[in-house]
């Protein structure tokens, strides 16, 4: 059972990366390529869900956790980079970051959405973003 996302860093390949607790994002950064991994940690293994699943990531204010995203609620749509032959692993996932959303994000959390045919899966992940120098824009 789906139950917990990682964040991965130094991705090269499905078994080549790097996993961490929290990520550093710095500002005015123009496009970071944000990683994770579905993960099953009950059995201690990747959780690879259906074919044709369908990914969000949201990241969250402090003011704006809350079951429907605000304003300034970052959102985007994640894909799964390794479908090819041989290759192919759906517990890992890549939504790119544009200079746009690094300047709205905060220090905080991320929830994940994933969609398999008529489940949903929605998980706020026990990992964060850290914001550097600033967690907070001006609006």
């Amino acid at each position: 059972m789906l139950n917990t996302v990682k964040i991965l860093t130094n991705v090269s390949s499905v078994n080549l990366y790097d996993t961490v607790s929290t990520l550093n994002i710095r500002a005015n950064t123009y496009t970071v390529d944000f990683y994770i991994q579905l993960w099953q940690s009950d059995k201690g293994i990747r959780y690879i869900p259906a074919v044709g699943a369908t990914m969000t990531i949201e990241f969250l204010r402090s003011d704006s956790v809350a079951l429907v995203p605000v304003s300034q609620t970052v959102s985007a749509t994640a894909t799964a980079p390794f479908l090819y032959p041989l290759q192919e692993d759906r517990s890992i996932w890549k939504a790119t970051l544009t200079q746009a959303n690094i300047a709205n994000i905060t220090t905080g959390g991320f929830r994940v959405t994933l969609l398999e045919a008529t489940s949903r899966t929605t998980l706020w992940s026990d990992m964060s973003i850290r914001k550097i120098p600033s967690s907070e824009t001006c609006l």
